[in-house]
């Protein structure tokens, strides 16, 4: 877009041709209508030579009526008739501005108006007025382009530097609804890039929280089962094996916790390699049905069997085991995971699908987001990354995930993954 560059051009290309046009005209129209000083000794002169041809033809009685209808018209002007008293005098007076002499029968008369009155403003004016004209019109159009560019500058270091200072807050809101050009399109990229900052300093105090409350429970029973066998020697074995089964389950929540770490930073280069993704897919199916097989859950996969793509296998691996092992976690017994693979204009489209409680359609986005315990699911083993560390090592790869509940009303997870 140059919607700014476009209006910027055309407010100074019309203010400037405004302003030619103005001059132009307002020379045109006095021209034909000559300032007031000019006009006011043309009327003079006139009136003086009327009134002089009139007192030479009728006399005085007859010019002074002529003076009085002068002094009583439109352009009101005093005419005075005095006399001379010698006839010299009628000669040397001939051809001046104000003044006229007239004879009427051996008598000599002189005839004088008052010479112009006016002060600097009225008599230069009219010759000034096209170019205080031209000095308004771009002084109007230099405030308004002013303020159209500097008015959003101002909001926007207003709100880097509230960035700078941490508070993720502020908002541009003036701009994207009145305007639509590159200044709000730059306002509107503000305010996403606000909203981002403060989403991500949200998500760093939520997973600080989390993570302190995911180490404090093991933690704890670690130090009750050290409580206990100072108390009681005797539980020593089951002690152990306790203590064991929480430096375990600690293990592996730092190891999940340094996962999505890593993939929550771009710095670290995909190991990346030729495989056969739903190689990997039956893997998992044949780990995870072992395990299931308690509950009498089956693990079946359908469509496509061969899928060659240049990924992160270990990223990949954690990826599709998460998604499936979490659909065991929750489907009922007796019933049956399926993952469906087909390809979609060259991408792998993998579904994993349980019949399990499934989450509200409100919910289908946030089940993604590390530490996450929906209130309708049943209570079950795990920290709530497996699918946090799904989502992040599928959108390194260039792909996608989604949620949505199938007909079941249970859950359908699907993995989007591109061959290069």
């Amino acid at each position: 877009m140059r919607r700014v560059f476009w209006k910027f051009f055309l407010v100074v290309w019309l203010s400037l041709t405004a302003t030619w046009i103005g001059i132009f005209g307002l020379d045109v129209l006095f021209d034909l209508l000559p300032p007031k000083r000019d006009r006011y000794d043309v009327l003079a002169q006139m009136s003086l030579d009327t009134a002089a041809n009139i007192l030479s033809i009728k006399g005085l009685e007859a010019a002074t009526v002529f003076a009085d209808a002068v002094a009583k018209g439109t352009n009101a002007m005093a005419i005075r008739i005095t006399p001379l008293s010698e006839q010299e005098t009628c000669l040397s007076e001939v051809g001046q501005l104000y003044t006229r002499t007239a004879a009427y029968r051996g008598d000599c008369y002189r005839i004088s108006a008052p010479p112009f009155q006016g002060n600097l403003f009225s008599e230069y004016f009219v010759q000034f007025l096209p170019w205080f004209a031209a000095v308004i019109c771009s002084l109007s159009s230099a405030y308004w382009l002013a303020r159209q560019l500097i008015r959003p500058v101002e909001e926007l270091r207003r709100g880097l530097r509230s960035l700078a200072e941490g508070v993720f807050s502020y908002r541009i809101e003036c701009y994207s609804k009145r305007r639509q050009d590159e200044i709000s399109s730059l306002a509107e990229d503000f305010n996403v890039t606000a909203n981002r900052l403060q989403e991500l300093q949200d998500s760093q105090k939520r997973l600080f929280h989390d993570v302190s409350h995911e180490l404090r429970s093991p933690l704890s029973r670690l130090q009750a089962a050290t409580g206990v066998l100072r108390k009681n020697p005797a539980r020593l074995d089951a002690m152990l094996a306790r203590m064991d089964t929480e430096t375990e389950r600690l293990d592996l929540l730092v190891e999940e916790i340094l996962t999505l770490a890593r993939l929550s930073t771009t710095d670290r280069p995909l190991e990346r390699q030729t495989i056969d993704i739903l190689d990997l897919a039956n893997d998992i199916i044949d780990d995870a049905s072992f395990e299931a097989q308690g509950r009498g859950i089956t693990v079946r996969l359908e469509g496509v069997r061969s899928f060659v793509a240049r990924v992160d296998g270990e990223l990949i691996y954690r990826a599709i085991e998460n998604v499936v092992r979490n659909a065991i976690k929750y489907t009922v017994d007796g019933s049956t995971v399926t993952l469906r693979a087909a390809t979609v204009d060259g991408a792998l489209h993998l579904c994993v699908s349980d019949r399990g409680p499934g989450v509200s359609p409100s919910a289908l986005n946030s089940i993604f987001e590390p530490f996450l315990r929906l209130a309708q699911q049943t209570p079950a083993p795990g920290h709530g990354l497996g699918l946090a560390i799904t989502k992040r090592a599928v959108e390194r790869h260039g792909g996608s995930v989604r949620a949505a509940v199938n007909s079941d009303g249970g859950l359908d997870v699907t993995l989007i993954l591109h061959a290069f």
